[in-house]
């Protein structure tokens, strides 16, 4: 096991996470620099992490989880009001990108270096912790950028033909990530299933940018369309979607979806 490795994937994102959020505390002028180095530092991650020789496609989706979420994180927290609350939140998200690396490098370790995964989990159960916590990053990333997009189109009035391409590439790389995670990405009609799926996710935003709602309003109730078309396609596609989970994936995202609208300040 290379040591080194393994703290620079865990660390290098994390720590340019937190210093970018200290730069913008600074200078709040260099967000679209920030975000842009960013970026690079989670690419340059992709060397560090083993199992070098896999195909890359694999490789990239599973960065685009964290940098997806680390940037939507720079931006939100950006449009909040300045408070010491704000540095808690920041050392959240932090933890959240430390945890997704940590557990990455594990699921790519060759089998020697999973002993001691499998001594705490088991193998298939580390695997299935994994799998969930990136789901669960994969929600909050679509979450915190949705609502960014919603808000950079109020303050700033960019062309809605900018904002719904940047939203598609968004929600395309988020399913396309969460369907190479769950194994579900392999066959073509697999490919056409999933992205039919984010042309749903997308289609349901793009609504959203008509609505009178708060931006973080409109950001959750899209990532709650997220959240129920990318677990109803995993257990739909594994044949696994069963009365219960039929029942939970469709009644709690209606059911929260109802009371968001309306307890929600219009505007």
């Amino acid at each position: 096991m290379n040591l080194k490795n393994i703290k620079t994937v865990v660390w290098l994102p994390t720590l340019a996470f937190w210093l970018s959020f200290q730069v913008l505390s600074w200078q709040a002028s260099w967000l679209w620099w920030t975000l842009l180095v960013l970026l690079i530092i989670n690419l340059i991650n992709l060397k560090f992490l083993p199992g070098i020789n896999r195909p890359l496609w694999p490789r990239l989706l599973l960065a685009a989880v964290p940098t997806l979420f680390s940037l939507g994180s720079l931006i939100y927290v950006s449009l909040l009001a300045e408070t010491f609350s704000l540095q808690f939140l920041v050392f959240i998200a932090a933890l959240i990108i430390y945890q997704y690396w940590r557990l990455a490098y594990k699921r790519l370790s060759p089998r020697p270096i999973k002993q001691k995964l499998l001594q705490v989990f088991g193998d298939k159960s580390g695997e299935l912790v994994f799998i969930g916590v990136s789901l669960y990053v994969n929600f909050l990333a679509m979450f915190l950028l949705a609502s960014s997009f919603l808000a950079v189109k109020f303050f700033l009035d960019l062309p809605y033909s900018l904002m719904f391409s940047l939203l598609a590439l968004v929600v395309l790389v988020l399913t396309l990530s969460a369907a190479e995670l769950s194994g579900m990405f392999n066959k073509s009609d697999q490919r056409y299933f999933w992205l039919a799926a984010s042309l749903v996710v997308w289609q349901f935003g793009v609504t959203l940018f008509f609505l009178p709602l708060n931006y973080s309003v409109s950001g959750f109730l899209l990532a709650l369309a997220y959240y129920a078309v990318i677990n109803l396609s995993r257990f739909a596609l594994s044949g696994e979607l069963k009365g219960n989970r039929l029942r939970w994936y469709i009644g709690f995202p209606l059911l929260a979806t109802f009371l968001l609208l309306f307890t929600a300040q219009w505007l």
